[in-house]
């Protein structure tokens, strides 16, 4: 690792900035100190983390360092507590710690992160990368509460014995437990109401125009004339419109101010971050079980449909509000009539009841075709290549209207099936003014029920039937809510490699913890190094198998850092297991592999050779975005990847031009530089980001497959530099004060094995792993991948 500070920085600076020349001093005597991992793991009921601190040097002298705590998806007062202050080395003390406290909530979060960073350092310098890390807090609890653990850990059975209602409400109070949702939630719900007490005046309008203004009767008009608001009626009407008028612009500012709320951006955001964020801490397993195209419909599309339900909720305390001041307004007017307000609601809510179930099944079942569909797309874009190849449009398109096919079968049931649920409070609301026009005549010819009240009573009724309108609308929503929300719970549930990571990760920590103090007492010249760098990488008892098939089996072995290993072995024997193992990306199902935990790991597979939809610079140095440029070019020149050093170097042309980042690109031509690229060319790009990221330890899977000879030489040339000047595009002079780069790679040919300073071969029969010489090499260990 490269251990110095960047030039320009000074205690009580940002110890990185972006665009400030990655190079390194001639001569550094300063010891430095940094974290020992990038990423920590905290399992939130643990309460608190300790985070490792180590100095490399001579450890002459007291040092000190600041540290804080910043930020990221955790917040501070959240998921943990915010913390500063400053860490005193004394003379001769190569280790120290600090504690930062985590908040142990009842409430479901992913894994969220915070960061703590060094800086200010005094009589000594900070690492180049880990003056910074990261700390991952594990949340065990379920989404969306842990009210149902036992159902939920059964997966997709159990959730179906839930109740949807209940596991919606448990959604509801999640989403309301977050601090900013809930302060939005409250507000709209607040301004909602507005509107309904707008209702309740105009009602009361209506009645004073019929009974008072508009009363022009000879026995009531001495009568009506007292109660006329201002000297005259005409005065008096011009005062009713504007009371009609004036209350819309505020109308109008609280319409406004519930757009700006957002609620409905902030919670599909907060489901969809989630959900994201989740999927990228799947176990392997939990990956293989959801096909990527599912979790891409639960981001896009159920997340949507699920924030729908939650707005919803808040559109019927809306609806629940209105029933609410038009009971209350009956209750003043026309206390005969509330029989019926209560009698209307009441027979809502029985249909409701009976026709949910109905409307829920099929809803679910038009839900799972339009996944379908959705899912086949996806599947046909993403293979487009095997269609074509294999003449298989036709057959595609076949199938593709088919599932369309369905999918309106079942979306014309659905359409029945809401249209005659639609029909019932149209239906209600006439049969209840009918009735109530024929039963209350009788008191209005009789003079004991005001025209306006009787008027009023009849708007009420027809309000109540538009109310119970919408509210079904709304409910249909809830319930349209259901499936998406039992699919996320499902998802959301699913096993990650979180704790496995942790373990791992404490495990490491602990064993270079020791080391380091192993290797501290040893006398070593400072010019050759530091000390922390004899550290070996060290495979234990190593076994791994893929169900009954044993793969590997009590392998040990291991190698000085700053080694270049070839792994070999016949064709089928686990090479690309082990250099995955190697990479972190699966796991030991018994022993271990040692890395010390400073050392930085990077797994380059072989399959794929992916570029993101992103310009070219940011393809290159998507690991270490505030790259340098001269470094990036320096590792392109040594690739000899002149087509790639032309295209960055218009995208820097463009930038300097407009002023934007680096590599900036108009919309629409962001991947056009990746259309006439070579499969070698690709294969470069994937080894020159991660020489760019400059990791201390690279694992390459089957990396020069993809050249000629000549191209051979000159890929592992740059292979060699990356290990011998501990990384590539560095100054030499400086190569002392950087980590020892290791490099595990599988030739294809024994002269690409023969630039390695250590080859391990495993033996197919024996399931182990071996050094031997490379005189021993035999054709058959130099198999493909397996």
């Amino acid at each position: 690792m490269l251990q110095q500070p960047l030039l320009g920085y000074t205690p009580g600076n940002s110890p990185r900035t972006r665009g400030v020349p990655n190079t390194e001093p001639e001569k550094g005597d300063k010891d430095i100190v940094q974290f020992t991992s990038p990423l920590y793991y905290v399992e939130e009921e643990e309460g608190q983390l300790t985070i490792d601190l180590m100095r490399m040097g001579t450890l002459e002298g007291e040092i000190k360092v600041q540290y804080k705590t910043v930020d990221a998806s955790g917040k501070a007062g959240i998921r943990y507590q915010a913390s500063r202050g400053t860490v005193v080395f004394k003379d001769g003390e190569s280790d120290q710690s600090i504690v930062v406290k985590v908040i142990d909530t009842d409430n479901w979060a992913t894994t969220l992160e915070f960061k703590v960073e060094l800086a200010g350092p005094e009589n000594c310098t900070l690492g180049l990368y880990l003056f910074r890390t990261r700390v991952k807090v594990i949340d065990n609890d379920k989404f969306p509460s842990s009210k149902y653990a036992e159902q939920l850990e059964e997966g997709e059975e159990g959730i179906e014995s839930i109740s949807p209602w209940m596991l919606f409400w448990e959604f509801l109070k999640l989403n309301f437990a977050a601090k900013e949702i809930k302060r939005r939630t409250i507000k709209y719900l607040i301004m909602g109401q507005v509107e309904n007490l707008y209702l309740f005046l105009t009602l009361k309008i209506n009645i004073y125009l019929v009974d008072v203004l508009f009363n022009l009767s000879p026995a009531e008009r001495v009568e009506t004339e007292d109660q006329l608001i201002l000297d005259t009626r005409q005065n008096t009407a011009i005062l009713i419109g504007a009371l009609y008028i004036i209350p819309m612009f505020f109308l109008h500012f609280i319409s406004v101010q519930m757009c700006k709320l957002d609620l409905s951006g902030m919670t599909q955001e907060f489901i969809q971050s989630n959900m994201f964020r989740k999927y990228l801490n799947f176990s392997e397993q939990s990956r293989e079980e959801v096909p990527a195209s599912t979790v891409q419909i639960a981001i896009v599309q159920d997340a949507g449909e699920l924030t729908e339900g939650y707005m919803a909720t808040c559109e019927l305390v809306s609806v629940l509000g209105k029933l609410l001041i038009l009971a209350y307004f009956v209750l003043l007017e026309n206390p005969t009539a509330l029989v019926a307000i209560v009698i209307m609601p009441t027979a809502m809510l029985i249909f409701i009841s009976l026709r949910s179930k109905v409307l829920s099944e099929v809803n679910e079942e038009f839900a799972g075709k339009s996944a379908d569909v959705v899912q086949f797309v996806q599947e046909c874009c993403q293979h487009y290549r095997l269609i074509a190849d294999y003449m298989l449009r036709p057959t595609m398109c076949d199938r593709f209207s088919q599932k369309c096919e369905q999918r309106i079968e079942i979306g014309l049931d659905l359409e029945k099936v809401q249209c005659n649920n639609e029909q019932f409070p149209k239906w209600l609301g006439a049969i209840f003014v009918g009735v109530y026009i024929a039963y209350a005549a009788s008191s209005v010819l009789n003079g004991s029920l005001s025209v306006g009240t009787f008027l009023a009573t009849i708007k009420v009724f027809q309000e109540l039937a538009e109310k119970f309108e919408e509210g079904y609308s709304v409910l249909g929503k809830v319930n349209n809510a259901f499936a998406p929300l039992g699919k996320l719970t499902y998802l959301l549930n699913m096993k990650t490699d979180l704790k496995i990571n942790k373990d791992i990760n404490r495990c490491r920590r602990e064993k270079t913890s020791q080391k380091r103090k192993a290797v501290m007492s040893q006398d070593m010249n400072q010019e050759q190094g530091f000390r922390t760098d004899m550290i070996e990488i060290q495979i234990s008892e190593l076994s791994f198998q893929y169900g009954e098939k044993m793969v590997l089996q009590n392998c040990n072995l291991s190698c000085a850092q700053g080694r270049m290993v070839a792994i070999v072995g016949a064709h089928g024997s686990g090479k690309n297991t082990f250099l995955r193992l190697l990479g972190h990306s699966i796991f030991p199902n018994k022993g271990d592999i040692f890395i010390p935990t400073h050392l930085r790991v990077v797994h380059v597979a072989q399959e794929n050779l992916p570029l993101m939809r992103l310009s070219a610079w940011k393809n290159l140095t998507i690991a270490r975005p505030d790259a340098d440029v001269e470094l990036v070019k320096q590792v392109l020149t040594g690739l000899k990847m002149e087509t790639m050093l032309g295209v960055i170097n218009t995208e820097l042309g463009n930038r300097k031009e407009s002023g934007e980042e680096h590599g900036h690109q108009q919309k629409g031509h962001l991947v056009h530089w990746q259309d006439a690229l070579t499969l070698t060319t690709r294969a470069k790009i994937h080894l020159a980001r991660a020489l760019i990221m400059n990791p201390e330890v690279l694992v390459l899977q089957k990396p020069l497959i993809h050249y000629d000879t000549q191209t051979d030489l000159v890929v592992v040339e740059v292979m060699r530099t990356y290990v011998r000047n501990r990384g590539v595009g560095l100054p030499k002079a400086s190569m002392r004060l950087r980590r020892p780069r290791t490099l595990f790679f599988t030739p294809d040919t024994k002269e690409q094995a023969e630039h390695a300073d250590l080859i391990w071969k495993i033996d197919h029969d024996k399931k182990t792993i071996v050094t031997v010489q490379f005189s021993d090499l035999e054709k058959d260990d130099l198999g493909e991948v397996s």
